[in-house]
């Protein structure tokens, strides 16, 4: 489960010890680690002190607006209104 394996990960285990109790390719855990950085990076934060630099990193690891909103304790309407004011793309490839 994807949330097992992000908790794992916020709570400190390499990449290469969930990959292998997982048995999940290590890249695609890799993935998972960059994505649980900016999760890590958002949760509990307002989202007015959040840069136009951590929304970008945010939205290229793949978090959705409302992912974001959850993490900040915000509306999705004010991080699309953020995401707008600073021309962060709604999809940024990696």
């Amino acid at each position: 489960d994807y949330v097992l394996l992000e908790r794992a990960l916020a709570d400190g285990h390499s990449v290469d010890t969930v990959a292998a109790a997982s048995r999940i390719d290590p890249w695609f855990v890799d993935q998972l680690a960059s994505v649980a950085e900016r999760v890590a990076a958002l949760r509990g934060r307002s989202l007015a002190l959040v840069t136009a630099v951590e929304l970008r990193a945010a939205k290229r690891a793949g978090l959705s607006d409302a992912r974001i909103a959850f993490l900040t304790g915000s509306r999705e309407r004010d991080v699309r209104d953020a995401r707008r004011f600073w021309k962060v793309p709604p999809r940024t490839g990696r």
